[in-house]
């Protein structure tokens, strides 16, 4: 794995601190907590692997970020990436209201879950014009109104589009 020299990552393998380049997430590590700001030239998330920020961590690669395994982001922090492609599992387990998009292209072939707790009324950003695998909204509380999308727009989910619970409040698909 290469990372941006200074980051601390908390793992039970001993890493190499090195100049800043691709990092690899291998399968080797079940999880990898994220305990501060990332910044690489390129991220990929191998398949089995996890990454799993918390906190107010952003996590930023030039190039673009790859997801084969799961990234479940419980941080309010950014993610920042000119391409964004999610071929595994994206948890957005975060109270945060901005989903993570690439500013040239994005693509979400496998699985978007919403898990995060909104207790105040919340209007997702960079949800319009995405295109999804599955989608499964599913928030560990709500107790306030969520809307997905603003005024106009379309989304396009190409397999389950699933909403399991509202909690004691409402889900809007459009405003």
């Amino acid at each position: 794995m290469q990372m941006q020299p200074g980051l601390q990552l908390a793992m039970e393998v001993l890493l190499q601190l090195i100049t800043p380049g691709p990092a690899i997430l291998p399968t080797l590590d079940p999880e990898i907590p994220l305990s501060a700001n990332a910044a690489y030239a390129s991220l990929t998330i191998d398949l089995g692997g996890v990454l799993n920020p918390s906190g107010r961590y952003t996590v930023s690669a030039t190039t673009g970020i790859t997801i084969n395994g799961t990234y479940t982001n419980q941080s309010t922090g950014s993610i920042t990436t000119p391409s964004w492609t999610c071929n595994g599992t994206y948890n957005h387990a975060t109270t945060s209201q901005t989903l993570p998009k690439g500013t040239t292209t994005s693509v979400w072939a496998s699985n978007l879950n919403i898990t995060g707790a909104y207790t105040s009324a919340t209007v997702f950003a960079n949800f319009i014009g995405q295109t999804f695998g599955n989608f499964t909204f599913n928030p560990s509380s709500m107790t306030n109104t969520v809307c997905l999308y603003g005024t106009s727009g379309t989304v396009t989910v190409q397999g389950n589009f699933t909403i399991t619970k509202t909690g004691s409040s409402t889900l809007y698909l459009r405003q």
